[in-house]
Formats: structure tokens, sequence, C-alpha cells
């Protein structure tokens, strides 16, 4: 009885991490669209969702300082490696956050 317990509570968790995954997924979409239009170029970046780029869009020519965007559905808390890098960054670090 206990194993099948086990089991459906193992089961619940990965679909329960399953959607926060893909909610996760359309909100950086959604981040990264609004900010598309405006010339802003897009980097992948490891701890951090994105670091954007403001391009001339005459001369497709990059310029103008990083941001560095971090994109957040709903309640979800930054993580500590996400806190101590707003910290360290300040106005160049941004929490973008999506209420899906």
């Amino acid at each position: 009885m206990k194993e099948i317990e086990k089991s459906i509570k193992k089961t619940k968790k990965r679909i329960t991490l399953g959607a926060n995954v893909a909610r996760g997924k359309i909100g950086e979409g959604l981040v990264e669209g609004s900010y598309r239009p405006y010339g802003y170029i897009k980097k992948r970046h490891k701890g951090r969702d994105f670091d954007f780029r403001r391009a001339n869009m005459l001369t497709g020519e990059v310029s103008g300082p990083l941001e560095m965007i971090e994109s957040k559905t709903g309640k979800s808390p930054l993580s500590e490696a996400q806190k101590k890098m707003e910290r360290k960054m300040k106005k160049k670090y941004r929490v973008v956050r999506i209420p899906i």
C-alpha cells in the first residue's frame, strides 16, 4: 500500500514540475517577444534568462549597455544565485514578472 502511495506522489510531483517548466518557457517567450520590437538582440546566458543589447535598426550595429533580464512567472522566488547577481549588478539586472 505504501509503495502505491509513493508512486502516486512521485507522479504528481513529476506532473507539477512539468507544468512549472512549461509555464516558465511561456513566460520567457513573452518577455523575449516584448523586447524584440524595440531593437533588442538576445543572447542566452547561463544563470539568468537573457542578456539584451540594443541594436541600431538601420545599420545593425550593436551598442548600448548590456541588460540582464530574468523572467519569472507567478510567485516564483529568485534563487540564491539570482539574488546575488541582482545585488551585484543593481541597475543592469532586471526581474520581469509575468502573471501566468
